[in-house]
């Protein structure tokens, strides 16, 4: 899981107390890519970028949320 790429994510970059409201034009980032140094290969590390920037280092996780069976 660590070390792919820097993971794009849903909060907008800010102070914690203002995360995930849209104040600023950035997104978060989070974890270090394959091209970076290893202290940052850990998913606490948060950085930030524009939403329509994009390269090999960056990339997105998918979930998937499982419906309930009746």
């Amino acid at each position: 899981m660590h070390g792919n790429v820097s993971e794009w994510c849903a909060d907008w970059y800010g102070p914690y107390s203002l995360t995930g409201a849209r104040l600023v034009s950035d997104r978060v980032i989070r974890g270090g890519g394959w091209n970076g140094y290893a202290g940052r290969c850990r998913a606490a590390d948060r950085s930030f970028g524009k939403p329509d920037n994009k390269n090999r280092h960056l990339g997105f996780r998918l979930a998937l949320v499982p419906s309930e069976s009746k």
